[in-house]
Parts: C-alpha cells; structure tokens; sequence
C-alpha cells in the first residue's frame, strides 16, 4: 500500500472530460470486481459521482474504467484518493477499496456524523485502474505495459535489471512502454483524476493499494525517480505521528522503501479521511515542521528506515 500527501505546490496535469456512466458497448460479465463495483454505484444513488474516465479493450471485451466521488466538491475542502487495481493480478488491492466504499455507502444510510463529515470533505475512488488486466490476470495491461511503470520521468540513479522498469519487450514484465510515447489509456485517466480531483486543491491524500508483501503491513510513500527526501517529509512524519498516538497497536510499518501491503485497513482509510478533514489541526509550520523533518531524516534515512 502507497501513501502520497499531495500540496497544491505539485504540478498539475491536463484534466479532459469526463465520461458520464454508463459507457457504451462495455461488457464485462466475467469480472466479479466490475459488477460489484456498479452494484454501489447504483446502491449510492445520489450520493455518488460516478464517471467513466475510459475504456479499454481486451481482446472484443471492453472494460470501463470508473472515477466514483462523495462529499463536497468545492475546490477548498480537502480530499483523499483511494485506488486500488493498478497491476491486474493483485485483486486484493480493488476488493480492500471496494469494501470501504461499501461501508460508506451503507453508513449514507444512517450517520449523521459522516454526513457532516463529507460537508468538508470530498472522497475519490478508482477501485480499478486495470480492469482488462485483472480480466486477463497479467499484472500488465493488455498492451504488457506495467502501469506502475508507464511515465515519462526517468530516474536520476541506478535501478534494478528489468524489476526497475526497461523498454526492452512488452513480453517481459515490469515493461514501461514504448519511448516518448504517450501514456497507456489507464495511467492517464488516473492522471486526469488525480490532476482535477486532489492536486487542484490545498490539501489531498492519495493512497494506492496494493497486494500483500512478506508478513508485515506496510505503508509506503513513494519518490519513485530518486533516492532523496520527499519535498513534504515533514507532513508525513506528522501524519505518521499523529496515527501512532491515534491507534497505538496498529500493525503497520510506515516507510520510505518499496513495500505494498493489503489485509486490515477500516481503521488506517477512516484515519486518512479525519486526518484531512482536520489537516489544519496536525499539518506542522514553523519550527515544529523543521523538528519534524530533522525526526523524519533520523527514521526513515539515516537509519536505513524501519
């Protein structure tokens, strides 16, 4: 699992328009996923903004692939991302999102408290990113891009043989596709979606989830291109904080390296949605931001992380 805090001072992409649901011509009976996915939606009623960003094509099937957004829309609230499906095999990613959306749509029914909390808050969904992929079961998408890998930038030092990206074959994995060109259908409508709905405001939290890695739950941030600190260290270093005080036997480790995890996170997504709710509370300035990136270095670089 992945855990991005994104200010208003990254850049921002090209937003297109979005698609209304439903998109024409898409069938996708064999993927249990998709239809549980549009059981919500329908379930959400009006609560819910539902969106095809795309659709991709896998062999004569077409797969939509679905933005879904509750709460306030208003530019100057807070929002926080939640995705899940981005490499085909790694299902449990999509069914974690898909489980939390489930509740929220359930609570609609009856709390009052989220209903006052989405007030001031706006939440975003792309449960499945890879739709075609997870039909399939490639990690890849049916091009054989890994979607984790399909950007433009490259890194500035030294990666892995293939493991860290190549443009060798899109018959090896961990492909990222064909030089300067354009981004794969899904990596750009997750740009879209994150460009219109969490880089265009002062605060957003993006979380990427994942399959399970080794025994331990981990919540990674990532900086893929480069091995130095992250612009806002000090902001994950509170957040980090304030979840160790908030829930004090969680089982998760929070780090800098790349490690993904999936198995119990209710309490780990409804945390991530107060804490940007309330970010102005907890967010460090001043001499308590730099306290926090002196204790962020001392963790996670000069120790080797955790």
């Amino acid at each position: 699992m992945a855990g991005i805090i994104a200010l208003r001072d990254f850049p921002a992409g090209v937003c297109s328009v979005l698609s209304p649901r439903p998109c024409p011509a898409v069938t996708h009976r064999e993927l249990p996923e998709l239809i549980e996915l549009e059981r919500l939606i329908d379930a959400g009623g009006s609560h819910l903004e539902a969106r095809v960003i795309c659709a991709v094509q896998s062999g004569e099937r077409r797969f939509p692939v679905y933005a879904i957004a509750l709460g306030n829309p208003d530019k100057e609230v807070p929002a926080v991302g939640f995705f899940g499906g981005v490499h085909g095999l790694e299902r449990i990613g999509s069914a974690i999102v898909i489980a939390y959306m489930h509740s929220l749509v359930m609570r609609l029914q009856w709390d009052k408290l989220l209903h006052r909390q989405l007030e001031s808050l706006r939440l975003v969904f792309m449960p499945i990113v890879n739709p075609a992929g997870m039909w399939q079961g490639t990690r890849a998408n049916p091009n054989g891009v890994d979607l984790m890998r399909n950007a433009p930038l490259d890194s500035s030092e030294a990666v892995p043989f293939l493991i860290g990206g190549h443009r060798l074959s899109s018959a090896l994995p961990w492909y990222r596709g064909p030089l300067h060109g354009p981004l794969e259908a899904e990596s750009d409508a997750l740009c879209q979606v994150v460009a219109d709905e969490l880089l265009a405001r002062d605060f957003s939290i993006a979380l990427d989830c994942h399959s399970g890695f080794g025994i331990n739950d981990r919540i990674w941030f990532p900086y893929a291109h480069t091995a130095r600190p992250i612009a806002h260290l000090p902001e994950m270093h509170a957040l980090k904080e304030i979840f160790d005080q908030t829930n004090t036997n969680h089982r998760y480790i929070i780090e800098h390296r790349l490690q993904r995890v999936l198995r119990r996170h209710v309490a780990w997504f409804d945390f991530l949605t107060r804490a940007a709710c309330s970010y102005p509370r907890w967010l460090p300035t001043g001499a308590e931001r730099e306290r926090h990136q002196e204790r962020a270095l001392a963790l996670w670089y000069r120790t080797g992380g955790t």
